[in-house]
């Protein structure tokens, strides 16, 4: 497989918004993982999705994988959120030309599939202690468990749920983003949504399509 990663360009920002429109819209419909089938004690090993975004001179392609081997040895409650992302650039107009997607290109992809992927957030209060377990739902049949959070009774707000469930989130998914602003964010708009009934946003309005640049005539 061809890979010149050091004469690659990377993709100009208009691109970059493009694929995030692009990726946010495709997984608004699936869970961020397809059913995790067990056999003789052993999950599915295939457990992933893949996007592909066309452009008019690249193809970019976006993985997201179930990182089995790390909960086939790992104890429970898991330690991270299971999950690996990778992705590749294909240069149609050179060709052979292809490379792995920079690190700025997964971060902002990786939030754009986090933010549209069905990713149903459950937080309920245990019976007897005065606390509220928070889960992570990846597919039809798995669930992560996220951390706890006190139960202050009415003097928990909605923003106080979400910085809490959020950061509960984070803190299982540092791996998923550049820095602790982009990952609270992500998750903090999520919970939002998932537990408050917050409207979801266009893919416009967080990637705005940039206006053509108009030409005007000087004088010299």
């Amino acid at each position: 497989m061809a890979d010149f990663s050091v004469s690659a360009p990377p993709l100009g920002e208009a691109e970059v918004f493009e694929v995030c429109r692009a990726l946010y819209d495709a997984s608004a419909e699936d869970f961020i993982l397809p059913p995790l089938l067990r056999s003789a004690e052993r999950l599915s090993r295939v457990s992933g999705r893949t996007y592909v975004v066309e452009e008019k001179f690249k193809r970019i392609r976006f993985c997201i994988e179930f990182d089995r081997d790390f909960v086939e040895t790992a104890k429970f409650p898991l330690a991270k959120i299971p999950i690996t992302f990778s992705g590749r650039v294909f240069y149609l107009e050179i060709g052979g030309l292809e490379r792995e997607l920079y690190d700025n290109e997964l971060y902002a992809f990786i939030s754009a599939f986090i933010l549209g992927a069905k990713a149903p957030i459950i937080v309920e209060k245990y019976s007897v202690f005065p606390y509220y377990k928070i889960t992570l739902q990846l597919s039809s049949t798995f669930f992560v468990e996220c951390g706890e959070m006190l139960d202050q009774g009415a003097d928990l707000r909605a923003d106080m749920v979400c910085d809490r469930v959020s950061m509960s989130l984070y803190n299982k998914s540092k791996h998923f983003f550049r820095n602790s602003h982009q990952g609270l964010a992500v998750w903090s708009a999520r919970a939002a949504q998932e537990l408050f009934g917050a409207p979801r946003p266009s893919a416009e309005a967080l990637w705005p399509i940039a206006e053509p640049q108009s030409e005007t005539a000087t004088d010299e």
